[in-house]
């Protein structure tokens, strides 16, 4: 798979590309995210210098935990939106947030319908 932009455009392409794959290849996807997150990020994004040197200090239990949001959200074939705010200074630092919807409702006429999305916000405090 070719890297993306680390927009929200990219991950858009990006999400495509693996829901396109065989079952074989969708789930090998899955578990080499699961494996090294952080490989996986630098595999797929087109990252600045400056972002790859941030991906590479991000701490192994925050990849951990991010790592599962996002697989289960690929799992499962929900959204992901990815928002950037511009950086406007160096005075403060880079604050990654995430935020998991997930609605299920049952209806006879219906049935049951479940909608799941996963926000990603990247934003810097002054």
């Amino acid at each position: 798979m070719e890297k993306v932009a680390f927009d929200n455009a990219g991950v858009q392409r990006l999400l495509s590309g693996i829901y396109e794959l065989s079952v074989a290849d969708y789930q090998a996807e899955i578990q080499q995210l699961l494996a090294d997150f952080r490989s996986w990020l630098l595999n797929h994004f087109e990252f600045t210098a400056e972002q790859v040197r941030y991906v590479e200090q991000l701490a192994p239990d925050y990849l951990f935990a991010l790592a599962q949001q996002v697989a289960l959200a690929i799992t499962t074939q929900s959204s992901i939106d990815l928002k950037q705010e511009p950086k406007e200074s160096d005075d403060g630092g880079k604050v990654i947030e995430t935020e998991r919807i997930s609605k299920t409702a049952f209806t006879k006429a219906e049935g049951y319908q479940s909608i799941a999305h996963l926000s990603v916000h990247i934003r810097y405090t002054q």
